[in-house]
């Protein structure tokens, strides 16, 4: 009896996985932000902004990775934040409170991921830079969220021979709506706008 408890016990062990997250509250947003150093030009950031549906949308943006040959360069939350010294091996390992699989590797799975394993979940960066977006649905902007908050955590930014970057994860003051897409928005009016003075200075004087 003791044997089939623990062979059912470790099964449920090895295919944990991580529940969709759906609390994330609207305007909150979390940012690990990668400053251009005098030892290190790699700059950028990655960002957590809560999604219409309380999961997450996670901004990538990086630029002045070394050579392809010292890719590809992964990224990943950590379990610890970054200490006063700047020690990046303190940060620990993957962030992964629900005993996800550390070697999966099929992006159609993702809640058996460790759920601080974003470029496993969504892919590796290849080159100098990237800007991408996607929706995880397993990481919450919620400070309520104990076991998926992102916000206690650090990322760091892994190449071939070891880790390039790390910075921890604080709240940013400026929501996904006030930056880049409100500013196309706005742009848009404008442009709109002038086109119709436009129109009209042509019919009035024609």
């Amino acid at each position: 009896m003791f044997s089939i408890l623990a062979i059912l016990t470790f099964i449920s062990f090895v295919f944990a996985s991580a529940p969709v997250s759906t609390d994330s509250p609207e305007g909150t947003s979390y940012v690990a932000t990668f400053p251009e150093t005098i030892d290190s030009g790699i700059s950028g950031s990655v960002r957590f902004d809560a999604a219409n549906n309380g999961s997450v949308i996670v901004s990538v943006n990086f630029t002045g990775l070394p050579d392809r040959e010292h890719g590809p360069f992964a990224y990943s939350i950590q379990e610890y934040e970054l200490p006063a010294d700047g020690n990046c091996s303190s940060t620990g390992d993957v962030w992964n409170p629900f005993n996800g699989d550390l070697d999966a590797t099929s992006s159609t799975e993702q809640h058996l991921f460790a759920i601080g394993d974003l470029s496993g979940k969504h892919g590796n960066i290849t080159g100098n830079s990237i800007y991408t977006e996607y929706y995880d649905n397993y990481l919450s902007v919620s400070r309520g969220s104990d076991l998926q908050f992102v916000g206690r955590q650090s990322v760091v930014l892994h190449g071939a021979n070891g880790i390039l970057r790390c910075q921890n994860v604080r709240v940013c003051e400026r929501p996904m709506n006030n930056l880049e897409h409100g500013n196309d928005a706005n742009s848009n009016r404008v442009a709109t706008f002038a086109m119709v003075l436009s129109a009209i200075s042509m019919f009035l004087f024609y």
